[in-house]
């Protein structure tokens, strides 16, 4: 698999994250999300999933929105399980929309799906 690599990292909460750039456009849309983007302010996709987890209650829109993704990320992947280059592109394309990517901000762009 020829891949490039780029890494994008937020040092402003005290954590890392790296988004490698694939050869997908996609990952420039996540790029440039975060460079707009007040990190300490975001809650994520994987916050709400770990909050489920230990047993907290989520308001409607944060159920709302792990359901959305959920669906989303299914479907993506389902359709790509064909091609393992794609499949690890979509794979890691959502992984990075699930980590940094605010979720009410995937909820303005992704609500219509529910």
């Amino acid at each position: 698999m020829n891949l490039t690599y780029q890494t994008f990292q937020f040092r402003s909460i005290g954590l890392t994250f790296e988004i490698h750039k694939l050869k997908v456009k996609k990952e420039k849309k996540i790029i440039d999300y975060c460079s707009r983007t007040d990190v300490s302010q975001v809650v994520s996709l994987n916050d709400l999933e770990e909050k489920e987890y230990n047993g907290q209650m989520l308001s409607q829109e944060e159920e709302k929105a792990l359901t959305i993704f959920r669906k989303i990320r299914l479907q993506r992947l389902l359709k790509k399980a064909g091609s393992e280059d794609k499949f690890h592109e979509n794979y890691e394309y959502l992984r990075a929309v699930k980590n940094v990517v605010d979720y009410r901000d995937f909820l303005k762009e992704n609500g219509k799906d529910a």
